[in-house]
């Protein structure tokens, strides 16, 4: 697990797992804001995100592309990463 220093009000942190060749990893924001948010992806730019498509977990949404991520007002939002 990845832990993140909370950036404008969002915590957030990654869980990976390794099964054989695949590396999954689950997404999670999580807001204390009253209004929402929008967060900059390249601040996890150690984790690869350009090499993933997101799906949320919530409503399937699928993001081919997201460099930012808009977290509602006191709320919390999971993406998984499925690789490109």
């Amino acid at each position: 697990m990845t832990h993140f220093f909370p950036q404008d009000g969002v915590y957030s942190y990654v869980r990976s797992l390794k099964s054989g060749e695949q590396n999954q990893q689950l997404w999670v924001f999580l807001s204390k804001n009253t209004a929402a948010k929008s967060i900059e992806v390249e601040h996890y730019a150690e984790l690869s995100p350009d090499k993933c498509i997101f799906k949320d977990v919530v409503n399937g949404k699928q993001y081919a592309e997201l460099s930012t991520v808009i977290i509602p007002a006191q709320a919390w939002l999971m993406l998984e990463c499925q690789p490109k």
